[in-house]
């Protein structure tokens, strides 16, 4: 799916993962640093979006277990292997659920997996034993059908996540880019 950057609203947050090219691109970011209220950033990125132009007071630059409260929202750093968008699964998942959780949505990957690199991409099976380890009440999966930088089938990643959080009731959220939903109403559950 194609989205274009000039029909996006406003926004609130803009969480970056790490600054490899298919998370931190510097169009996109010279684009919406002024319809962004807040970048959430873990060290080392902060010196990117200040040479692209955002201005230091937009940007939260966070440590492993930093947390900063935005709006209505917690935001807390945990220990990955870059964040769910670039990480295989590991125990860390367990010990942050046990500290704090329980969430009300996880983000994790679940695509771009290969044997090869299963420590820097989750299988579909496992982005969702990490959801239930971080005691998440909604599995939001990310990092699927858009780059193609693995040999699985397109839409592997997709039938294969919503198989195994069926198999394991946990609620899957879906949501095509740029949708806007409250974690309070009805979910998204766009199958695309």
């Amino acid at each position: 799916m194609e989205y274009e950057l000039e029909k996006l609203p406003s926004i609130d947050a803009v969480l970056i993962s790490h600054d490899h090219y298919d998370h931190l691109d510097y169009a996109s970011i010279r684009y919406l640093k002024d319809q962004v209220k807040k970048f959430f950033v873990p060290l080392g990125v902060k010196a990117h979006l200040l040479r692209w132009g955002v201005k230091r007071e937009q940007i939260v630059s966070m440590d492993w277990y930093d947390t900063f409260e935005f709006e209505t929202l917690k935001f807390i750093l945990a220990p990955s292997r870059y964040f769910s968008g670039d990480t295989g699964y590991f125990e860390a998942f367990k010990d942050v659920g046990e500290a704090h959780g329980p969430f009300d949505l996880a983000f994790m990957e679940c695509g771009a997996y290969d044997k090869n690199w299963s420590q820097v991409h989750m299988f579909p099976e496992q982005a969702v034993q990490a959801a239930i380890d971080l005691k998440a009440r909604h599995l939001f999966p990310i990092y699927n059908s858009k780059f193609n930088l693995s040999l699985h089938p397109w839409r592997d990643p997709l039938d294969k996540v919503l198989s195994e959080s069926q198999r394991n009731n946990m609620p899957l959220v879906t949501s095509q880019i740029g949708r806007k939903f409250e974690l309070n109403s009805d979910l998204p559950r766009d199958i695309w």
